[in-house]
């Protein structure tokens, strides 16, 4: 039984870390859109303030165009480059496999058709690559709110009662 827990916690966890990748990969590309729209938006702005002679506008159009700017550059965080979008895009693959692979394990050991020896070595021999994996997510997900952790938990759980136990929430 302690075999088949652990292929369970690989399970859920390959399936958090798979929605939360894919998750903060649709944000970012939310902030990115946001962020190459509204500058061109605030730079038409402060053009059609100075046009008009409206020295206060233009200024703080100008300031915002700046801080925009500076924030782009320096918190690298907040509005990801596309590459670590795609990077993240990459790791939703990656754990989503991993989870497969997972769920093929325990399919296999809950049909007897492999030992708890050479299910821990499977396992042992997909972790090393895994933990890799999960050091780029951490790298590239900086912060997540607890209310959202609760709710990547959420969606996981429910996946996977759907999947492997048949609970299905109306």
């Amino acid at each position: 039984m302690i075999v088949r827990n652990k292929i369970w916690e690989e399970i859920k966890e390959a399936d958090v870390f798979y929605r939360c990748a894919i998750k903060y990969a649709s944000l970012q590309r939310q902030i990115s859109f946001s962020y190459k729209f509204a500058i061109p938006v605030i730079a038409a702005l402060c053009a059609l303030f100075a046009k008009l002679e409206m020295p206060d506008f233009t200024f703080w159009s100008a300031i915002l165009i700046f801080a925009s700017s500076v924030v782009k550059t320096f918190c690298t965080q907040i509005i990801l480059p596309e590459k670590n979008i795609e990077a993240l895009d990459q790791l939703g693959v990656d754990f989503e496999r991993y989870r497969d692979k997972d769920e093929k394990l325990m399919e296999k050991f809950d049909n007897e058709e492999i030992t708890d020896e050479d299910v821990l070595k499977e396992l042992d021999n997909h972790n090393l690559d895994y933990y890799q994996k999960k050091s780029e997510l951490n790298k590239l997900v900086i912060w997540i709110p607890f209310w959202k952790k609760k709710q990547l938990q959420k969606i996981s759980d429910d996946y996977l009662q759907r999947v492997h136990h048949n609970q299905y929430n109306n």
